[in-house]
């Protein structure tokens, strides 16, 4: 989950505040803005989330790594960012705060065979960025995401609704692939089909990075209606 450290708030995205313990909040530094992930480990997506929102489960912080790649306040190169936030954070080190390693590419099929090896240990794929650019918040021609998808089809079973500005809309489709395995799809919708999406027993197609240990597709996204025969 993405967390942004000001100094003396971790918040996500949107800009809501997370509650960490104190001890977790002392292994950052106070004059230094971060950016980075909250995670756990692969396919345990749903554990961290539980642990980051949920203000009853303070000892289970434990669990979770800041893995820092960026520091949006520092007006230099990124490679110059990256060796600013090496060094800061190895002043207090600790398995809960960590510096993300980067690689130079070489050529695409050096991209191509890094990524293979996230999608085999169960990523979702690799963020590409000029070593020289500036710190930018969002994709653009200098930060680019690498993924590689397979699509299929499966049949809608339920509708969720979803929160905060789609409170009244709908949250995620409920699914049943062809194998029988029961999973959500939330993401690849516009408004319009949030607030019209494909009815009980329709059959849609989406977009998927490989299977988890139990069957459900990874990252699944909404592409269409089925339109086949």
């Amino acid at each position: 989950m993405r967390g942004f450290w000001n100094g003396s708030t971790l918040y996500s995205r949107n800009g809501n505040a997370f509650h960490p313990p104190a001890w977790f909040k002392d292994l950052l530094p106070k004059d230094l803005a971060l950016d980075g992930e909250l995670w756990t480990k692969r396919d345990d997506f749903q554990n961290a989330i539980s642990i980051i929102k949920n203000g009853n489960k303070l000892a289970e912080w434990k669990q979770i790594t800041y893995m820092v790649y960026d520091a949006p306040l520092l007006d230099m190169p990124f490679e110059k960012r990256l060796e600013v936030i090496k060094k800061r954070l190895a002043e207090n080190p600790s398995v809960n705060v960590q510096y993300h390693a980067h690689k130079r590419c070489r050529d695409k099929a050096h991209l191509l065979e890094e990524t293979d090896k996230i999608l085999a240990a169960g990523g979702e794929g690799m963020m590409v960025k000029d070593p020289n650019c500036k710190y930018e918040s969002r994709r653009s021609a200098l930060l680019l995401k690498v993924k590689k998808f397979e699509d299929t089809e499966a049949t809608v079973i339920g509708h969720a609704r979803g929160e905060g500005r789609c409170w009244n809309m709908l949250g995620a489709l409920e699914m049943r692939g062809d194998n029988g395995v029961e999973f959500k799809i939330g993401s690849g919708f516009d408004d319009k089909q949030r607030r019209k999406p494909p009815k009980i027993g329709s059959r849609v197609t989406y977009k998927f990075q490989g299977l988890t240990k139990d069957g459900k597709p990874r990252f699944p996204i909404f592409m269409r209606i089925y339109a086949g025969m």
